[in-house]
């Protein structure tokens, strides 16, 4: 099973791997803090989301 782009603002994104499973979050290039935080706040309402429903779960930043 493939990764699933799950969120992404600019060149940040949020991803989700299942195989693993894990939220892996990528950023590219700078950001503001306006832009940082959502991001952030999103990833981890994400990550909540699917331990809830996987169990064990991972969080990689790139």
């Amino acid at each position: 099973m493939e990764s699933e782009i799950l969120y992404s603002i600019n060149e940040s994104t949020t991803t989700y791997d299942p195989s693993v499973p894990c939220i892996i979050t990528r950023h590219k290039g700078f950001v503001t803090d306006k832009e940082f935080r959502p991001w952030m706040d999103n990833a981890w309402e994400l990550f909540i989301e699917k331990k809830e429903e996987k169990g064990e779960m991972g969080w990689i930043a790139e």
